[in-house]
């Protein structure tokens, strides 16, 4: 896949430190777009409908953080026997509560 962002950057006026970002957000983002429609494409190939393989991808339990939930463990269980591939990502910074 040719890399399209020094394209891309002419066009944009941009702080000349932000172009390497720039240019590779662009990349990764494109490289990322493939890889899912090729996922996408062969699961739907396989037999399963599109929105099987949008949740089938991945569930990742987020937001806030979801360590603090009474019930993620029952969630968890869940989202796994039903053939969910699972990751729970918590709060990188402290909470109002923990300070």
């Amino acid at each position: 896949m040719p890399n399209l962002s020094p394209v891309l950057l002419r066009k944009l006026d941009l702080d000349p430190e932000l172009r390497p970002v720039v240019s590779a957000s662009i990349t990764l983002g494109a490289v990322v777009g493939v890889f899912g429609v090729v996922f996408g494409v062969g699961a739907v190939s396989a037999g399963g409908s599109v929105f099987q393989v949008c949740v089938m991808s991945l569930l990742v339990f987020t937001g806030g953080d979801p360590l603090k939930r009474e019930d993620l463990f029952e969630l968890l269980e869940y989202s796994v026997s039903i053939g969910l591939r699972t990751t729970v990502t918590p709060s990188a910074t402290p909470t109002a509560a923990s300070w």
